[in-house]
């Protein structure tokens, strides 16, 4: 859904992962509701989860100097 958006912790901060973007993902409430605290191979599968770690981490290289 493209309502009702949130903010997940792509992985779980209990786990001693800090909040940043390359640890944020917009998810809407039903499927944030549905990862709750998953590994993110876990809930999107092997593949997927690493298309989104490379996304994730080119967003936080390309904004490093914006976010600082």
């Amino acid at each position: 859904s493209k309502e009702d958006l949130t903010i997940d912790h792509h992985r779980c901060l209990d786990k001693l992962n800090p909040l940043t973007l390359s640890n944020a993902v917009v998810l809407c409430r039903s499927c944030n509701s549905s990862k709750n605290d998953k590994a993110p191979e876990e809930f999107y599968g092997e593949e997927e989860c690493r298309k989104l770690d490379i996304m994730l981490l080119c967003i936080e290289y390309l904004y490093e100097d914006k976010i600082k």
